[in-house]
């Protein structure tokens, strides 16, 4: 637009000069869109004139003295700094001075240009400043007079302008004038180009001084604030001549219509600008009779709403409207059909709603012309419309619309496009044939559902600079061919799409790339290497692209032009080396979520360095080393960096994004920290860090502070609001912080995470919490970068951008006392509220029901609250986490449906607390039943098994006692006691019923207490009734009065319960118990130290040997590699080793063979085999224990059985996942109804429901590979925990034995399991993914469904009804996952896997019960929808339609025209290719979805993947 308009004014320029001549016509018919051409045309007769003119020099003319003199003078006033003017000092005849031109016969000087050339982007010439002398008066034949783009800030127009009698062209822009125009420059009679544009303070009051301007042709006041000129229209009606007005950003009101002439008042104008304003659509009807021979319309960002009205029939001549970004609606009036000029059409970002081919149907009478066709973000719906005609169109975009279906088969007809852009719609199909289109540089197709292959004539876009095709469901290879004749290609993107990419080894591209985005495509295993001869890439992108290898050194060399790099979620591995010296320019590198180890590198030049989730290692020293001096973000978490962090952020003063997370840093955080002063986010979290919280209050950038899970001393620092008023996340928990919270927390006025849990914070709760604005009331939500960890509903998540909605306190595991203050309910947007595990006291603040429309989360458990639950919880709608157990909380819990849908346990510990969902009933409640109604088969008619006696003692608490085995299970003992207490007022009426099964066992046995918290009454009496063992029932009541009972309490109220020996002998006659004489032990490998044998129950309790000998191979394996250890290492013999490793073996083919001697004396697996060799060897046998405890010796055997167990878990899902889809592939193009509820909802295809299970069972495998690569760390060498002061080798016997490497911290090593759990936890999921398809199967086999067949071979038979035929496999799914996981999951997969082949589906049976329950209801919502109709109106319409179908026995596609059109007029015939079930599923064509095509791109991609063919 800025060079077209400077084409324009030079047009008026040389015509005022007389260089040119243009008739009638050609004055009239310029628009911007065209004036390119005219350009040329007027620039060559620009050329022959000036050649004119420098024929004219043999008369010798030079510039009169006096000008030249007045010319010097006014250079005085000018600060130069880039001497652009110095031509001006070295030549005498002024008219060859730089800006300066004259009249050739007379020799006056006619032209002064200084303008400033703002068009160079790279230019270092700085612009003119100063002052303007009044000594360019003496220029008495001046008409052309242009500082635009100058420096005059603060000055003035100089009133002396207006003396210029000759002046034709005045060009003031963007100069910096401020104050009014002055009124001399109407004298100005004779102009005929005025522009003051950009001199954004001058005051313009009116606009009558324009009136004077009669012969004015060009007038721009672009960017001058005109909002107080009601009567503007009229101003420029009195510019007759006027050709173009540039009115943009002015601030313009809205015309009045009624006060303007009638038609043509401004006859001769061709250009008009009026964008960025703010109008009604009345602005259409006043630009309608302003002239007819406008060329060029600008309105964009007008801010215009509603339909576009149909007022275009008098503007024939229009060849380029531009209508982007407002907000008009509906699509093109049919007055644009008279427009058969228009070359140029912008309607990008409105909220156009039409059907694309109605539209461009209006368009009709410019097929011919049109040339850039605009249409982008507009909700534009409807297929790729029909544009064969419009023949001469060189750039179009439909991008951003509803536009869906296929692409045109061929292009051809679109010879002259140089800019096709359709990305962001819903295309969906193959691409189409290229061939053609050899005009085409940019094709953007980006972001739409496109699948199949790409196609080979692609490579026949022999000009295509820029290609984008990311974000589709593109697949196949890409190969060479693909790429043969696109050498002016420079931007490449290609991502997320299951592409994969096949080049030779020595493959030289015809292209040099700038740009380049390969991420998901399948680039590796090894790394690209035709990138070498790539000298021009500035970004490049290839996260996720399966490379497992190292990066070459090569690829560094050439990484000197890069400014983006990312290779991220791949599995790299190798070193870095530094960049520093190598690296130009300044650039972004994100390897983060690869195998990269070794040091952090030299990068001084990074800008952004993501190295994160690595295996990085050793201290932080190359930050010190070469400080990157312009680095906006570091990522470096997830890594085992150590030592202490660097000491050297001075020199970071650029640094906005911190992230040291998760890695093995310890001491200090350096004072230097607070250097960083734009610091956004700082993320120091799970580290060693010790020291005191910093205090960073000239850090006031700060949007996040996570400094949680560390060991942080001291008080907490004065966060003070003034110094963070951005700060959003406080997060310092899990530390040794002390003291009480200060006050200035209430001074964080942006503050959403407030987490200070898990710390030994003490005193009250601040009153002033309520101040902190953004916990109160609706603040400017600020972006956040990165993720969050926060406890959210009792779980650690991370937050990424949604933490803005996040309002959340934890100040829970302290020791806060006092009460919660009113000021809380107070906090009205704050979502989650935790102060558990604290030593508060008093009632519940009241007014919760001010929290109701946000608070979600409550957790006040574990406290000494008082007084009863506030009636106001039950307002608490949203709320869907809530804790107050374990306090002393009394009284009905308050009736709503909110309370009493949480579990019991919300409530427990609270020992006069009643009402639902607790069993405790309120006084007045119905509560006589009898006490043994509710018990399933415990029935005290059984005469043997069991005695009818209980209790429960109140201390501090309500406490449930019961009897549990210590080392062996005997018989079982069912008690019950009814208990009323007489003496005690609050619970004289309570009766309540509590079983306990207790198991007596012999001499050793053990008491468990369940608290249940209350008040300690004054007294308290129990009764035993309908006992069967009267003994038995006297002696507890002798227990209950007697000190053989005696209670321990403690902080947490939890007691301990112990009996005397005397009582315990007691209960052990009664129960008739016997015990049997123990025979002679064998001594412990680790018993020196006792004198006395264990029991037989408690061998029998601590023995794992009859399960744990699985472990057999394993224990063998990492003995052979601590012996070679031990040998190399010189603390055992070579040829002790060899002894060893020989009895080792031999043992390995005892056990295979059957013969080996378990033994339970020997515990477990470990000692059996050790034991055992040191029988068979002697002597070596005990050395091998050497620098190896039993700790470390379990975790490398249970990690290496692990290890294995996923390997083949992992090789069973494959093979599930392989059957699946076979029996995908098998059953192409059958429907099935999909169900929700159990309710028939929408058709699906087959493979799309099948291939559901194989994504899932894709997610389980990658689960257990995670699980894998962190359990792939060697234990051994650990010993019992510190250590050992032996010379030992951990790293040879982690590489022997196949680990990643040793763990290291040896504490670590040897006491935690949390792999077992993630182990465990994975295979728990997968457990559940295959309920869900054995329950499908299981439904889908019934007589009621009889979707499918299985065959014999995988079914089973009923024991009594001779007729069934069961597919038991899918339902004996949970008999043993407590006891053997590994087991299990293995039979399950093997066992759907074998399900999945032999079942066979009853097509017709499903075809038949496709019809049943409408499914193509909500493809019919959505045709009404495209029609315009709103969704929740659609769904009511065809509610009403299957009401209709209900009533008449019919489907939805037996409905006639007319009876559909009676419930809606927009129905039409279309819109039966919108009913039945095959035309429904056709229908759906979002990604993902289980329309044909995008089921068929899910069926190659999981082909491809899985590594099979389609043949089944």
């Amino acid at each position: 637009m800025v060079k077209d308009r400077a084409v324009s004014q030079d047009l008026y320029k040389f015509v005022d000069f007389g260089f040119i001549s243009p008739n009638k016509h050609s004055s009239t018919m310029i628009s911007l869109s065209s004036l390119h051409s005219v350009q040329l045309r007027f620039m060559c007769c620009f050329i022959i004139s000036i050649a004119i003119c420098l024929g004219a020099e043999t008369s010798k003319i030079l510039c009169t003295e006096k000008e030249r003199q007045s010319l010097l003078k006014f250079k005085q006033g000018l600060l130069d700094e880039s001497n652009v003017l110095s031509s001006w000092e070295s030549q005498k005849d002024c008219c060859k001075w730089k800006g300066i031109k004259c009249n050739n016969q007379t020799g006056h000087v006619i032209m002064v240009d200084l303008s400033h050339n703002i068009s160079d982007v790279f230019s270092v010439e700085q612009p003119l400043a100063g002052e303007i002398s009044s000594s360019l008066l003496e220029l008495t034949e001046l008409n052309y007079l242009d500082l635009s783009f100058n420096t005059f800030d603060g000055l003035k127009i100089p009133s002396f302008m207006g003396s210029f009698q000759q002046l034709k062209h005045l060009k003031l822009a963007s100069v910096g004038f401020v104050g009014p125009i002055p009124h001399q420059l109407r004298n100005l009679t004779g102009l005929h180009t005025l522009d003051l544009s950009m001199n954004y303070l001058l005051t313009v009051n009116d606009l009558d001084w324009l009136t004077h301007f009669s012969s004015l042709r060009y007038l721009n006041l672009t960017r001058l604030n005109l909002s107080e000129i009601v009567n503007w229209p009229l101003s420029m009606a009195k510019l007759p001549s006027l050709i173009e007005l540039q009115l943009s950003s002015t601030t313009l009101p809205d015309p009045i219509l009624s006060s303007l002439p009638l038609n043509n008042f401004l006859n001769s104008l061709e250009i008009l600008n009026l964008s960025d304003n703010h109008f009604s659509p009345s602005i259409f009807y006043w630009i309608s009779n302003i002239s007819s021979k406008l060329i060029h319309l600008g309105l964009m960002a007008c801010q215009i709403q509603g339909p576009i009205p149909d007022v275009f029939t008098n503007m024939a001549s229009l060849m380029s409207l531009d209508l982007s970004h407002n907000q008009l609606k509906g699509g093109l009036p049919k007055s644009f059909k008279n427009m058969c000029s228009l070359e140029s059409l912008n309607l990008e970002s409105n909220k156009f709603s039409d059907r694309l081919y109605d539209s461009i149907k209006n368009l009709s009478c410019a097929e011919e012309t049109m040339k850039y066709l605009h249409l982008s973000n507009n909700p534009f719906w409807g297929p790729f419309p029909d544009l064969t005609n419009f023949s001469s169109l060189i750039e179009l975009f439909i991008d951003g619309t509803n536009m869906s279906g296929p692409l045109p088969k061929n292009l051809s007809q679109f010879s002259n496009l140089n800019i096709l852009s359709l990305a962001y719609n819903q295309l969906n199909g193959s691409l189409p044939d290229f061939t053609g289109l050899s005009s085409l540089r940019l094709l953007f197709l980006a972001n739409n559902q496109l699948s199949g292959y790409v196609p080979e004539s692609i490579g026949k876009l022999y000009s295509l600079e820029v290609l984008f095709l990311s974000s589709n469901s593109l697949n196949g290879v890409l190969t060479e061919a693909h790429f043969l004749n696109l050498s002016h290609l420079n931007n490449l993107d290609i991502s997320h799409n299951p592409l994969s990419l096949t080049f030779s080894s020595d493959w030289i591209p015809p292209f040099q790339l700038e740009f380049l985005n390969m991420e998901t495509c399948n680039v590796g295993p090894e790394f690209p290497k035709w990138l070498q001869t790539q000298k021009k890439l500035r970004s490049l992108y290839m996260p996720n692209a399966t490379i497992s290898d190292s990066i070459p050194i090569w690829f560094w060399n050439l990484s000197t032009t890069l400014t983006e790099l990312n290779f991220s979620y791949n599995q790299i591995h190798g070193q870095l080396p530094n960049l520093s010296p190598k690296q130009k320019n300044y650039f972004s590198l994100d390897l983060s979520y690869n195998n990269l180890s070794g040091p952090i590198p030299l990068l001084s030049s990074a800008t952004n360095l993501i190295l994160s989730n690595n295996i990085f290692s050793g201290p932080l020293s190359s930050l010190c080393e070469a400080p990157a001096l312009q680095l906006f973000r570091l990522d470096l978490s997830n890594n085992r960096l150590s030592g202490e962090l660097p000491s050297c952020w001075i020199h970071y003063e650029t640094l906005l994004f911190l992230n040291l997370a998760k890695n093995n840093f310890s001491g200090n955080i350096p004072i230097s920290l607070s250097h960083l002063k734009n610091l956004v986010l700082l993320r120091l979290h799970d580290n060693n860090l010790s020291g005191e919280v910093p205090s960073l209050e000239d850090c006031k950038e700060l949007r996040v502070i996570d400094l949680g899970r560390n060991k942080l001393t001291g008080m907490l620092p004065t966060f003070q609001g003034q110094s963070l008023p951005n700060l959003l996340v406080l997060r310092l928990r899990h530390n040794e912080i002390h003291g009480s919270l200060p006050l200035s927390l209430c001074s964080l006025p942006a503050l959403h995470v407030l987490d200070l849990s898990e710390n030994n914070i003490s005193g009250s709760l601040p009153e002033c919490l309520n101040n902190i604005t953004a916990m109160s009331s609706d603040v400017n939500d600020n972006i956040i970068i990165g993720l969050v960890q926060v406890v959210w509903k009792g779980i650690e998540i991370e937050f990424g951008q949604n933490l803005k909605h996040l309002r959340s306190i934890d100040i829970s595991s302290n020791n806060l006392g006092g009460k919660i203050p009113e000021t809380f309910t107070s906090l009205l947007k704050i979502i989650s509220l935790n102060l558990s595990r604290n030593h508060l006291t008093g009632t519940i603040p009241e007014k919760f029901d001010k929290l109701s429309s946000n608070l979600e989360s409550v957790d006040l458990s574990r406290n000494w609250l008082t007084g009863s639950i506030p009636t106001s919880f039950s307002s608490l709608n949203f709320l869907s986490y809530l804790d107050l157990s374990y306090n002393n909380l009394s009284g009905r819990i308050p009736k709503g449906t909110q309370l009493q849908s949480f579990d019991a346990s919300s409530y427990v510990g609270n020992l006069q607390l009643c009402g639902q969902p607790l069993t405790q009933d309120c006084p007045g409640d119905e509560m006589n039943q009898d006490p043994g109604a509710h018990d399933g088969d415990g029935d005290d008619k059984d005469e043997g098994a069991y005695i009818g006696w209980g209790f429960q003692v109140f201390g501090f608490g309500f406490w449930n006692l019961g009897i549990e085995p210590a080392c062996m299970e005997t018989k079982f003992f069912e008690f019950r006691i009814r208990k009323y207490f007489p003496k005690h007022k609050l619970l004289e009426n309570l009766i309540a019923t509590t079983d306990a099964k207790v198991a007596l066992l012999g001499a050793d046995y053990c008491l468990h207490v369940v608290p249940v918290q209350g008040q300690i009454p004054e007294s308290v009496y129990a009764m035993v009734v309908a006992s069967k063992d009267k003994k038995l029932a006297n002696a507890v009541q002798q227990l209950l009065a007697s000190d053989h009972l005696r209670i321990n309490t403690s902080r947490q109220f939890n007691m301990a319960f112990s009996l005397s020996n005397s009582f315990r002998r007691d209960v052990i006659v009664s129960a008739s118990q016997t015990l049997a004489t123990p025979e002679p032990k064998e001594n412990k490998l680790w018993g020196g130290r006792f004198e006395e044998s264990v029991t037989d129950a408690v061998e029998r309790f601590t023995e794992s040997i009859s399960f744990d000998k699985l472990l057999y191979k394993h224990d063998i394996m990492g003995s052979r590699a601590h012996a070679s250890m031990l040998a190399k290492q010189g603390l055992i013999s070579n040829s002790d080793r060899d002894i060893i490793i020989e009895g080792l073996n031999k043992i390995e083919k005892l056990i295979e063979d059957g013969k080996f001697e378990w033994r339970t004396d020997r515990e477990d697996v470990h000692m059996n085999i050790e034991a055992a060799l040191i029988d068979m060897i002697g002597e070596p046998g005990k050395k091998l224990h050497t620098a190896r405890s039993r700790n470390d010796q379990v975790l490398t055997d249970f990690r290496l059985w692990c290890r294995d167990a996923i390997d083949l878990i992992v090789q069973r899902v494959k093979y599930l996942q392989v059957a699946l889809l076979k029996l995908a592939i098998k059953n192409e193009g059958l429907i099935v109804p999909g169900y929700t509820h159990l309710q028939r909802a929408q058709p699906v295809l087959l493979q799309h429901l099948l291939l559901a299970f194989v994504e899932q069972l894709e997610r389980d495998a990658g689960r257990l590979l995670d699980c894998r690569a962190r359990l792939n760390f060697c234990p051994l060498g650990a010993c019992a925990l510190a250590g050992t002061g032996l010379p030992i080798d951990r790293f040879m016997t982690a590489d022997e034995l196949g680990f990643t490497g040793p763990l290291s911290n040896s504490i670590d090593a040897v006491s935690d399991r949390d792999f077992i759990l993630e182990f465990l936890s994975a295979n728990s999921i997968i457990a559940i993914h295959l309920s869900r398809l054995g329950e499908e199967w299981v439904l889908w086999a019934s007589e009621e469904f009889g979707f499918i067949t299985p065959s014999d071979a995988v079914s089973t038979g009923s024991s009594i009804m001779p007729q069934k035929k069961n597919p038991d496999p899918m339902e004996l799914e949970d008999k043993e996952p407590s006891f053997d996981s590994v087991k299990t999951i293995l039979g399950m997969l093997e066992v759907s896997a074998e399900f999945a082949q032999n079942i066979t589906f009853n097509e017709e049976r499903i075809k038949k019960a496709l019809p049943a329950g409408h499914l193509d209801a909500t493809t019919l919502a959505d045709y009404l929808v495209k029609k315009g109709v709103p969704f929740r109106t659609s769904h009511d319409i065809v509610g009403r339609a299957v009401a209709l179908c209900v009533s008449k026995n019919c489907q939805l596609k037996e409905l006639s025209l007319d009876e559909l059109r009676s419930l809606n007029p927009v129905f039409d015939k279309d819109v039966y290719e919108y009913l039945g079930v095959e035309n429904a599923v056709e229908k759906f064509s979002s990604y993902g979805s289980t329309g044909s095509s995008s089921v068929a791109y899910q069926v190659d991609y999981w082909v491809t993947k899985l590594g099979i063919t389609k043949e089944t």
